[in-house]
Order: structure tokens, then C-alpha cells, then sequence
């Protein structure tokens, strides 16, 4: 099992929004993890040897503005049950922030 970021999500646009936006100076290792959309992640696991048998997804709509929002509030529980849900299903997972990835070698 394998965990990339990536690029595809709303918290990492919203990031890469607010990062153009301010006109920050270069991070490269924020750089980094949006060079991985879901779709770089299933062809660099898929091969000759190996075959991809699952996806998954993890933190579909948290980043650290939204979550200093509703963090101890009375509907954080059930928001983040629901983006949890909601990151594991199809379409969904393919934009969460975190994709997950099992292969199995042949």
C-alpha cells in the first residue's frame, strides 16, 4: 500500500490558490507534492510485474483554514465522518488530498 499526495484535491488548490495568490517565494517541497494527481500514482504503480487491485482516499475537503473553522464545534464530528465517507467513495477519492494506492506483484 502506497500514500502520495495529491495535486487533484480542494485542499491542495486552495493552497496552490492562496500560495499564486500571496505571491509567496518557491517552496519546493510544497512544490513537490503537486507533481502527484491520482493519475501519475496509478501509472507509476502499474506495470509488467505489478497490478494495482485498489484505491483509496483520505481528507477530501480539510485544510488548516477550515479546520481552525470548525475544529470543537458541535458539527465537526459529523462533518468529518461525512468528508471521510465521502473520500473513500467513487468518484470522490480520486480528489482527495491523500490517494492511496495497493498493488500486488504478479
Amino acid at each position: 500500500m502506497v500514500s502520495l499526495p495529491n495535486r487533484v484535491s480542494l485542499p491542495y488548490l486552495i493552497a496552490w490558490l492562496e500560495y499564486r495568490l500571496r505571491r509567496r517565494p518557491r517552496d519546493r517541497n510544497f512544490e513537490r507534492h503537486l507533481e502527484y494527481p491520482f493519475t501519475r500514482s496509478l501509472r507509476l504503480f502499474a506495470g509488467d510485474d505489478r497490478r494495482v487491485i485498489a484505491t483509496d482516499g483520505t481528507n477530501l475537503i480539510w485544510d488548516q483554514r477550515s479546520l481552525n473553522l470548525f475544529y470543537r464545534t458541535p458539527v465537526f464530528a459529523a462533518l468529518n465522518r461525512l468528508q471521510f465517507a465521502l473520500g473513500r467513495s467513487w468518484p470522490c477519492k480520486y480528489f482527495t488530498q491523500f490517494f492511496y494506492v495497493v498493488v500486488q506483484r504478479s
